[in-house]
C-alpha cells in the first residue's frame, strides 16, 4: 500500500503505532528511537545516533528493543540489550527518569528488558527476558511485584489490549502467552519460526512477525 523512502536503518527491532496514530522505531545498533508521522516523515529522534550511552546517561542508548507510549503521551524506552533500563520522557522527548539501571535478577534490575507496556492503572510492565519474568512498576517507577509463571522466557513482543489482558510472544517455546492479573490463562502453541513482534488488531486477532523466515502471520480469533 505505501513504503518511504531510503531510511537508514541499521536494525530495526521494535515498531509501535500509538494512540495518536504516530509510528515509532527502535534501531537496536544505531541507539535511537524515532517517532514518524504516518507517511514517514521523521517527528522526533531521541538518542544520538552511532553512539552508546550507560545506564546513567539521559540522552543516549546503547540496546534500545521496545518503545511504548502511554496515554498522557510520555514514553519509555527499554534500553535493554547492552544496558539494563528502562528510561522515561516526556512526550516533547525530555528526560523524566531512570528505572533499573543494574544488571541482575533482584527486585527492580534488568537483564535485557526486552519489552515493555503500560497498564489502564498507570503501571509499567516490563519483560525481563533474561531473568524468565516479567516485572511491574507502580507510576512512579517503585516495583510493585514480579511475574514468573511462563512457558518460556518472556522474549519476544508484548501488547497490552483495553481490558488490561496482555499478550506476550515467546521466540523460544514458539508460542503466545495470555495473561490477566499476573496469570497465565491461556497459552497459544504451534506458533511457529520463534515469534519476535506480535501486535493484535480491534477483532482481537493477532498478527506475528517472524525474523528468521521473513513472513508474518495471521491467527484469527475464534
Amino acid at each position: 500500500m505505501k513504503s518511504w523512502g531510503d531510511i537508514p536503518y541499521r536494525l530495526a527491532h521494535g515498531i509501535r503505532v500509538d494512540r495518536e496514530g504516530f509510528i515509532w522505531i527502535t534501531d537496536n545498533t544505531d541507539n535511537i528511537v524515532q517517532k514518524l508521522s504516518s507517511d514517514g516523515k521523521v517527528l522526533m529522534t531521541v538518542g544520538r545516533k552511532g553512539a552508546a550511552g550507560d545506564n546513567a546517561s539521559q540522552d543516549a542508548f546503547d540496546g534500545p528493543a521496545d518503545v511504548f507510549v502511554a496515554p498522557n503521551g510520555d514514553f519509555f524506552v527499554a534500553d535493554g540489550y547492552r544496558n539494563s533500563r528502562v528510561v522515561q520522557f516526556s512526550k516533547d522527548g525530555k528526560f523524566i527518569k531512570i528505572i533499573g539501571g543494574t544488571k541482575g535478577s533482584e527486585p527492580g534490575q534488568f537483564n535485557i528488558p526486552h519489552a515493555l507496556v503500560v497498564d489502564s492503572k498507570g503501571r509499567l510492565i516490563v519483560a525481563d527476558a533474561e531473568n524468565s519474568r516479567i516485572q511491574v512498576f507502580d507510576a512512579s517507577g517503585k516495583f510493585a511485584e514480579q511475574w514468573t509463571d511462563f512457558v518460556a522466557k518472556p522474549r519476544g513482543a508484548m501488547y497490552i489490549a483495553a481490558d488490561d489482558t496482555l499478550y506476550v510472544s515467546h521466540v523460544d517455546a514458539e508460542a503466545i502467552s495470555v495473561i490477566k492479573g499476573g496469570k497465565v490463562v491461556e497459552v497459544i502453541k504451534g506458533v511457529g519460526g520463534r515469534p519476535h513482534g506480535m501486535t493484535l488488531d480491534r477483532q482481537g486477532n493477532i498478527y506475528v512477525s517472524f525474523p528468521l523466515t521473513q513472513s508474518v502471520k495471521k491467527i484469527v480469533k475464534k
